[in-house]
């Protein structure tokens, strides 16, 4: 995955990266949704009992976490019909996800919550629905709170191992990824079958 590098201020979204790969349901999207769907963007319920992507209003006391698009669905294709979106959805669910901030997390961030930045930017990754885009979707790592979205689990592998050997590159001013899994109990809520 291109998107995978150490050190480098480029966003994908949450992807699946370890844990039970491949478990995805389909959720139904509402023809009024105005924001386009991306692979990667976290996805929520709406009041009317579909999913949309999540934008930076929504808080986990209000708008449930199902999981994370596991494909793109352009507003262009909202014409009058509700359409079904695959979503990444099992609570055991280890996500990739970039920090996009010169922040720096440390070991004493492991295990907290967090909330989902929308609207993030970085380099090397094409945002839109076409052509292969990913989602905007980052780690917020100023909003850690007992009921963020997500809950930290570890800085990435592709951090700890860098070109080099053995370096972990958790000083301040570089941007990473991290390992996230779904904060449940206070913000997940997956299909029930």
């Amino acid at each position: 995955m291109p998107y995978l590098q150490p050190a480098t201020n480029n966003i994908f979204g949450l992807q699946p990266a370890e844990g039970p790969q491949g478990r995805v349901n389909l959720y139904a999207v509402s023809s009024s949704e105005a924001v386009p769907i991306l692979p990667g963007d976290a996805i929520v319920w709406t009041s009317v009992a579909t999913v949309r992507a999540a934008v930076s209003a929504d808080t986990p006391a209000t708008i449930r976490l199902v999981g994370a698009a596991a494909d793109a669905l352009s507003t262009a294709s909202f014409s009058g019909v509700t359409y079904n979106l695959p979503v990444y959805d099992d609570p055991q669910q280890i996500f990739a996800i970039a920090v996009t901030t010169s922040a720096g997390l440390t070991i004493t961030d492991y295990g907290k919550a967090f909330n989902i930045l929308t609207s993030s930017t970085g380099t090397g990754v094409v945002s839109t629905a076409v052509s292969g885009g990913r989602s905007k979707h980052a780690l917020h790592v100023v909003s850690a709170s007992s009921g963020g979205y997500l809950r930290m689990v570890s800085l990435h592998p592709v951090e700890v191992f860098g070109a080099s050997g053995f370096v972990v590159t958790t000083s301040a001013g570089k941007p990473q990824k991290y390992l996230v899994t779904p904060n449940v109990g206070v913000a997940y809520v997956p299909l029930t079958t």
